[in-house]
């Protein structure tokens, strides 16, 4: 792969996460994604299942089954943090790899060696 090839893959990588983390963003003020997702699963679901978790009525597997899927509520705000974050990095390097794309694509006689 030449590095124009590298550096093109990292700017379309970049965009990609640019358009997920703006995805995240839309999510985020929806309100029926706030009502049904964040307040009714994550809040409400996932507390009723940390409570299972510790009901000595269930199987041992009843509860360890109930604890994961509490933790799902953690697991699923550290992949949005990241898919934002990864959104954020992208688009701060975007610039950056244009402008490499643009350099590796037309390099100056000082990059090349004088010497034979």
């Amino acid at each position: 792969m030449s590095e124009v090839e590298a550096l093109t893959k990292q700017k379309e990588d970049a965009i990609y996460y640019m358009e997920l983390r703006d995805a995240a963003r839309r999510l985020y003020i929806n309100p029926d994604f706030k009502k049904l997702i964040l307040e009714e699963y994550l809040l409400h679901e996932c507390a009723r299942y940390g409570q299972m978790s510790a009901n000595p009525v269930l199987t041992k597997e009843q509860r360890e089954d109930a604890l994961l899927i509490c933790q799902s509520a953690g697991a699923f705000k550290r992949f949005m943090s990241a898919v934002i974050q990864k959104g954020n990095h992208g688009e701060s390097q975007k610039e950056a790899l244009e402008q490499a794309i643009i350099d590796a694509e037309n390099p100056s006689p000082d990059d090349f060696d004088e010497e034979i």
